[in-house]
């Protein structure tokens, strides 16, 4: 797809694209149903930094928990039947908030760590600003 495209696109092809791409494929009906506040910081971390490093950082904030949760997911970034079980469990025993801060704090390390290059030092305070702005939109 080139930046013409894009720029030609309306809202719907837009929509569908993001549908397609990020919602259906992360799973994310099922993950709304067991905690609406994840569902849309996973949606919004892939599409800032792709589906499968957000998903590894939701299976590793999940392995964090291993010991109350009792349980370990193979890290493979697939949302898959076991991810969304753990995750389950996760939010039962309280843990819901503690991942999603989880997740944010690895989008801050991330962004952190992309802006020692030069060219991307200039959009830091950006990311920064829209993560905090995921982060006060699910309160």
């Amino acid at each position: 797809m080139t930046w013409q495209n894009v720029a030609a696109m309306d809202a719907a092809q837009a929509a569908d694209i993001y549908r397609r791409y990020f919602w259906y494929r992360l799973r994310l009906d099922d993950v709304v149903a067991q905690s609406w506040q994840l569902a849309p910081v996973l949606f919004d971390t892939a599409v800032n930094v792709g589906r499968r490093r957000t998903a590894v950082w939701l299976q590793v904030a999940l392995n964090e928990r291993r010991s109350s949760l009792r349980a370990v997911l193979r890290v493979d970034g697939d949302i898959g039947p076991n991810t969304l079980s753990v995750l389950g469990r996760a939010n039962r025993d309280g843990h819901g908030l503690g991942i999603l801060d989880s997740l944010l704090m690895r989008r801050v390390s991330h962004y952190t760590r992309l802006a020692a290059r030069d060219w991307a030092r200039t959009f830091l305070l950006g990311w920064l600003n829209r993560t905090i702005a995921v982060r006060e939109g699910v309160r």
